[in-house]
C-alpha cells in the first residue's frame, strides 16, 4: 500500500471516528457545557461532508475546522467563548478556496443547478439536447455524466447517450456568435468546446451571497463559440434562470434571485459499476484511417479521448502480409511526445513498408491503459480503476508505388515563367492542393542574369495570409522596372503539401509529406509603357503623377472620407487593398517648382502634402497653406519626401498602422521609396495654376502667364535687361517681382 492510500486511510477513519463522537450528546471524554458540545456536533456535519466542492481531508481548511471542534470538545478555558469559535472556524471553512475536492475521472456525476431561490434544476441529458429538470435530490443513473479528466487540467463530461457535455447558447446561428450549440451536446469529442473548466464556486459584483453561503458549490466554464464582433472566441459559464425556463452562457459570477451558474456535483454509482469491462480504452479516430489504401506504410497514429498513462513500448508487435501470413516486420507502440502519455499514440514499424500489398497489424489486449493508473513511487502502478484497450487489429493496402518526396509541383504560374513583363513584383503559383507549410523567413535571391548580381530579395507567403492555400505567393522586396532579364531560384523543401501533421507543440510530421523540387523561374523585364520619373530634371508643373510605393506597400491618393489626411490603396497589405481609381484626380499629384523651391500638390483635393515631424505615429497631412518639400533622388528611379528635414521624417507607407497608413520614418526605409508615374492623359492646367497662385500668393510672387513683356520692362534679379521671350524663373518685371510660369 502506497503512503498516499495510508494517508487517505487514516483520514478517513479519523473523520469516521469523530462522527462516531457525535452519536450521543455526551462521553466521559466531553467536558464542555451542551451549548458548546451541540454547536461542536453542528460544526461536524459540516466537516463531514464528503464529494466535489467541499474542502478534502488533506487541506488546510479541513485541519484548522477539526482542530478547533476538537479543542471545544475539550473545553480548557472556561472564559473563552468556544460557541463563537466554532461559528468563525465554520466560516471560515466554508469559504475555503483552496485544497477542494475535483472531479474524478472515471466517475459518474448529476449536474445539479443551485438556485438562490432553494430550487434546484438537474441538468438532464437526451438523445437530443439538455434539458432542465426539477430535481429531488435523489440521484439518477440514467441522467448521470462520466468524467473525463484532461492533460490541461480540465474536465469532459460523457452523456449517456455517447455525447460530450457542453455550453449551450440560446444564441446559436446568429451573425455575433458561430459555432454554438442550441443542445448543449456534442456527438463528437470536440476539445475547443468539450473542455470544460470546474472551479470552487467564487464571488464577483453579479453574486448576491457570500462565499460560506456558496460551500459546495462549483462552475462550468468553457468555450461558447466564435464572436466574429471581437475576432476572438467567446468563453463563459453556464448559466439558468432561477425558475429553470432557460440557460445559457455567461461572463460573471451570476448567483441572484434571477439567475444562477453554482453547480453541485452529486456522485453516481451505477448499477453495474463493478461489472464494467476493463478493455474500453478505445481510440477515436486513426490515421491513416483504418483500412484504407496507402503507398507506403512506417507510423501509424491513434487518439485517444483523454490521455493515456500507460504504454507498453517494449513489446514488439508483428505486421503481417495477409496473402501469405508472413511477418514482414514488427513495430512498437509509444506516446507521441514521450512525456507521461498523450492523446495520441503512435505505432511505428523497424522497417517501413513499401512493397504492394495487404498488411494487418493486430494490436493485443491490455498494451495502452488510460490515466487512471496510479504510478507509485517505486515505479509499480495500481490499475484498478483504469481502463485499457481491447484487441484491435489495423489494415492496410500498400501501392507500393513509393512517389519521391520532392513531388509538389505548381500546376501554374503567373506571370507565366520565361515570359515579358513590364515589371516585375508579385509571382503566384498555383497547387493542386493548399499548402500546409511554407519557409516564409528566408530570403529569395532575385538575380540580374546578365550581371549575375542580386538586384533584391522575394519571400514565399500564402495567398490568403491563413495557414495555408493552393496559391503561394512569391513578393519581392523591391519592384523591379529597370529592363533586363531576372532570374528566381526556389530551393527545395520550401513548400510542403496539406500531408503534414502539425502537433500541439508546433513540431511537425512530414513522414507522408512531399515538397518542392528546385526549381527557377525567369521573366524579361520591358519597363512600364510609361516609365516612372528618373530625376529631378524630368517634373514638369504641368503633368500629373501618380505615386507608388517602390515596395510595394502602396498608391497614395486623397481619400474624401479621411478628409486632410493620405490615404494608402492597392497594398499587398490586407489591411489596405482596396483599388485606386488612378485616372481620379485624387490619386493624382503635381510636382509644383517655385521660386527654386518644389511643393507636393494633389489634384483632387488642391491642397499641399506636409509631412509632419515624427512623434510616434503621426499621419502624413494635407493642408491648403502651400509649404516647401525637400525631394530626395534615391536612384532607380525612387525619390523621398519630407517637409521637416528630420531624420525621422521622410514620408512613409505604413500599411501596418491601421488608421494612419502613410506617417514617416527614416529615408532608408522601404516605405519611404516612392515612384512617380506622369499621366499624361490627365488635363491639369487649372490645378497647375491654382498651385501656383496659392504659393505665389504666400511668397509674395507674382505670377504671369505670358513670356513676352516689353524688353524695356524685364531685368534679371542681378540687373540685366533681357530681351525678346522669357525663359521660366524669375524676373523684374515693370518693377514688380514676378515668376514666369
Amino acid at each position: 500500500m502506497s503512503m498516499r492510500k495510508s494517508t487517505y486511510l487514516f483520514s478517513m477513519i479519523a473523520a469516521a471516528l469523530l462522527s462516531v463522537s457525535t452519536a450521543t450528546a455526551r462521553t466521559s471524554e466531553d467536558k464542555a457545557p451542551e451549548a458548546v458540545l451541540e454547536r461542536a456536533k453542528q460544526a461536524e456535519e459540516v466537516l463531514n461532508l464528503r464529494g466535489v466542492g467541499y474542502p478534502t481531508t488533506e487541506s488546510e481548511a479541513y485541519t484548522a475546522f477539526a482542530a478547533v471542534i476538537a479543542e471545544a470538545r475539550a473545553y480548557e478555558n472556561a472564559t473563552k467563548d468556544y460557541v463563537a469559535a466554532l461559528e468563525t472556524a465554520e466560516t471560515a471553512y466554508k469559504s475555503a478556496t483552496e485544497g477542494i475536492q475535483m472531479p474524478e475521472a472515471g466517475k459518474y456525476y448529476n449536474l445539479v443547478m443551485m438556485t438562490q431561490t432553494g430550487a434546484q434544476w438537474l441538468l438532464s441529458p437526451s438523445a437530443e439536447d439538455v434539458s432542465l429538470v426539477a430535481f429531488d435530490g435523489t440521484p439518477s443513473a440514467a441522467t448521470a455524466f462520466e468524467c473525463r479528466a484532461n492533460a490541461n487540467g480540465t474536465y469532459s463530461f460523457l452523456s449517456p447517450q455517447n455525447k460530450w457535455f457542453r455550453n449551450h447558447s440560446k444564441y446559436a446561428g446568429v451573425s455575433w456568435l458561430s459555432g454554438c450549440s442550441v443542445t448543449g451536446l456534442d456527438d463528437t469529442y470536440n476539445e475547443l468546446y468539450c473542455n470544460i473548466t470546474v472551479a470552487r464556486m467564487g464571488k464577483d459584483d453579479k453574486t448576491d451571497a457570500e462565499l460560506d453561503e456558496l460551500f459546495g458549490y462549483m462552475t462550468l466554464f468553457s468555450c461558447r463559440g466564435y464572436d466574429s464582433g471581437k475576432s476572438s472566441y467567446l468563453s463563459g459559464y453556464t448559466i439558468i434562470k432561477n425558475d429553470g425556463s432557460d440557460y445559457d452562457g455567461a461572463g460573471n459570477l451570476y448567483y441572484n434571485a434571477s439567475v444562477t451558474v453554482a453547480v453541485r456535483f452529486v456522485e453516481v454509482v451505477p448499477e453495474d459499476a463493478g461489472e464494467t469491462a476493463k478493455n474500453t480504452f478505445v481510440y477515436t479516430e486513426v490515421s491513416p484511417e483504418n483500412n484504407s489504401t496507402v503507398e507506403t506504410l512506417s507510423k501509424i497514429r491513434m487518439t485517444y479521448p483523454v490521455l493515456s498513462g500507460s504504454v507498453d513500448y517494449e513489446q514488439s508487435i508483428a505486421v503481417i502480409n495477409t496473402a501469405t501470413g508472413e511477418t514482414v516486420t514488427q513495430g512498437t507502440l509509444n506516446w507521441e511526445d514521450y512525456w507521461g502519455g498523450s492523446t495520441v499514440i503512435t505505432f511505428t514499424l523497424d522497417t517501413a513498408i513499401t512493397a504492394a500489398g495487404t498488411y494487418s497489424i493486430t494490436v493485443p489486449e491490455g498494451l495502452i491503459y488510460d490515466d487512471q493508473i496510479i504510478w507509485n513511487d517505486d515505479d509499480t502502478m495500481d490499475d484498478s480503476a483504469a481502463t485499457y484497450n481491447p484487441e484491435f487489429t489495423l489494415t492496410y493496402t500498400v501501392t507500393g508505388t513509393a512517389t519521391p518526396k520532392n513531388t509538389f509541383n505548381y500546376l501554374s504560374v503567373s506571370p507565366e515563367n520565361n515570359s515579358a513583363v513590364e515589371t516585375l513584383s508579385v509571382i503566384r503559383l498555383t497547387y493542386s492542393a493548399r499548402s500546409e507549410s511554407i519557409e516564409y523567413y528566408e530570403p529569395i535571391e532575385v538575380i540580374n542574369t546578365a550581371t549575375s548580381e542580386k538586384v533584391t530579395d522575394a519571400y514565399l507567403n500564402w495567398e490568403d495570409y491563413n495557414g495555408g492555400s493552393p496559391v503561394v505567393t512569391l513578393t519581392l522586396d523591391a519592384e523591379i522596372i529597370t529592363p533586363g532579364t531576372y532570374s528566381i531560384t526556389v530551393p527545395e523543401g520550401y513548400i510542403y503539401d496539406n500531408q503534414i501533421i502539425w502537433n500541439d507543440d508546433d513540431t511537425y510530421d512530414d513522414s507522408n509529406a512531399t515538397y518542392n523540387p528546385e526549381f527557377t523561374l525567369t521573366y524579361t523585364v520591358t519597363g512600364p509603357a510609361v516609365p516612372p520619373v528618373a530625376s529631378l530634371d524630368e517634373f514638369s508643373n504641368t503633368i500629373a503623377y501618380t505615386i507608388k510605393n517602390a515596395n510595394g506597400l502602396g498608391t497614395i491618393y486623397y481619400d474624401e472620407a479621411h478628409s486632410g489626411m493620405m490615404w494608402l490603396g492597392a497594398s499587398n497589405n490586407y489591411n489596405f487593398s482596396q483599388d485606386v481609381d488612378l485616372t481620379s484626380k485624387n490619386a493624382n499629384w503635381l510636382v509644383i517648382l517655385f521660386n527654386e523651391q518644389y511643393y507636393l500638390y494633389n489634384a483632387g483635393a488642391g491642397q499641399f502634402v506636409k509631412v509632419n515631424a515624427f512623434a510616434g505615429s503621426v499621419n502624413t497631412s494635407l493642408q491648403d497653406e502651400p509649404i516647401a518639400i525637400t525631394i530626395q533622388a534615391l536612384g532607380d528611379y525612387k525619390f523621398a519626401f519630407s517637409t521637416s528635414g528630420g531624420t525621422k521624417d521622410w514620408m512613409c507607407a505604413s500599411p501596418q498602422i491601421s488608421g494612419k497608413p502613410v506617417c514617416q520614418w527614416t529615408v532608408d526605409d522601404g516605405g519611404c521609396a516612392w515612384r512617380l508615374t506622369p499621366n499624361a492623359e490627365l488635363d491639369v492646367t487649372a490645378e497647375s495654376a491654382a498651385a501656383i497662385e496659392k504659393i505665389a500668393k504666400k511668397t509674395g510672387i507674382r505670377s504671369i502667364t505670358s513670356a513676352t513683356p516689353a524688353a524695356s520692362q524685364a531685368f534679371t534679379l542681378d540687373g540685366r535687361k533681357v530681351a525678346g521671350k522669357l525663359q521660366r524663373g524669375l524676373y523684374i518685371v515693370n518693377g514688380q517681382k514676378v515668376y514666369v510660369k
